[in-house]
C-alpha cells in the first residue's frame, strides 16, 4: 500500500515479491476509501471479532491526529491531538486493562513526543483514550509500532525518529485501568554505519510470532531487520538495498505491513 503524498486512505491489497531484488509488482485498484481529513499516513484495522463488518480502520494524520471509519469509507471520528499530529498508528489484541482483555490502540504525538494509548469501544465504535502517565520520549517521534513478546507475553512499543534513534518501551496496566510505559531498550540507526548516511527511520512493525523488528531508513532505501526482544541490542540485518530504484524502495520501505513482514522475508 502507497500512502505517500495522498490526502485520503484507500483500502486495497496488494502483493510484491521480491527474491533478492525487487522481482514483480503486481498493482491493485481500491476497492473503498475515505474522504480526506487532511495528511495520510500510517494506518491499521481493528478487528471486531464479534461482528467483523463493525471493524474499523485507523487513519494517522501527521497534522492533526487520528481519524476513524468504516469499513465502506465513512467517517465515524476525527481524535484532534491538539498540539501535534499523529506519529503512526498500530494495534495489538489481547491487551489485560482493567481486569479485561482489549485491542490495544497505539499512536505517538509528534510534538509532545509522548506515547498516547486508546481502546474501541465495541458499541459505539468511538475510541476511548487509555493513557496513563504519558511516557516522554528522549526522541522526536516520527513513527511507532507495538510487538508482543512470543517468549514473555509483554507488550511493547516502539518509536522511530528521523535522527535515526529507537526508543522500545514496555507498556503494562498501571492498576487503575490506564496504560503506563518503561523505557527498556534504545538504538541508534548510525551505529557501526560506513559512510554519511541519512538516518531518518518512519516505518516499523514487528512479527509477533519470529520476534523479528523491522525498521525502515527511508531516504537510503534501507529495511533493518532487528530483534525485538529488549536484551536484543544492536545486531542487525540488512534486508533490502536497491539504490538504483530509490523511488520504488522508499515507498515499499514505508509500506511495510505484518503480513509482508512474515511472508517475504
Amino acid at each position: 500500500m502507497n500512502f505517500l503524498n495522498t490526502s485520503f486512505w484507500c483500502f486495497v491489497c496488494v502483493k510484491t515479491l521480491f527474491s533478492g531484488t525487487l522481482a514483480s509488482a503486481q498493482t491493485a485498484q481500491a476497492k473503498a476509501g475515505t474522504w480526506p481529513i487532511g495528511k495520510a499516513d500510517g494506518v491499521a484495522i481493528v478487528v471486531n471479532a464479534a461482528d467483523p463488518s463493525r471493524s474499523i480502520v485507523l487513519g494517522s494524520d501527521p497534522q492533526k491526529g487520528l481519524g476513524s471509519f468504516d469499513l465502506d469509507g465513512n467517517l465515524i471520528e476525527v481524535i484532534n491531538f491538539g498540539h501535534g499530529g499523529s506519529a503512526g498508528v498500530d494495534v495489538r489484541y489481547q491487551f489485560s486493562l482493567g481486569g479485561k482483555k482489549t485491542a490495544l490502540i497505539l499512536s505517538g504525538n509528534n510534538s509532545a513526543n509522548t506515547f498516547r494509548f486508546f481502546q474501541m469501544d465495541e458499541v459505539t465504535r468511538l475510541l476511548e483514550e487509555v493513557t496513563g502517565e504519558r511516557a516522554a520520549m528522549n526522541i522526536n517521534a516520527y513513527g511507532c509500532c507495538l510487538y508482543q513478546s512470543p517468549n514473555t507475553g509483554k507488550f511493547y512499543a516502539v518509536a522511530t525518529s528521523r535522527e535515526g534513534r529507537i526508543e522500545q518501551w514496555e507498556i503494562f496496566d498501571n492498576g487503575n485501568g490506564k496504560v503506563d510505559a518503561k523505557l527498556v531498550r534504545e538504538i541508534n540507526i548510525l551505529d557501526g554505519a560506513k559512510g554519511k548516511l541519512d538516518p531518518k527511520i518512519e516505518g516499523c512493525v514487528a512479527d509477533d510470532e519470529l520476534g523479528h523488528l523491522y525498521i525502515s531508513q527511508e531516504s537510503e532505501c534501507l529495511i533493518w531487520r532487528y530483534g525485538a526482544e529488549p536484551e536484543d541490542g544492536n545486531a542487525r540485518q540488512s534486508l533490502i538495498t536497491l539504490v538504483s530504484t530509490k523511488a520504488i524502495m522508499l515507498k515499499v520501505s514505508l509500506s511495510i505491513t505484518r503480513a509482508e513482514a512474515k511472508g517475504i522475508f
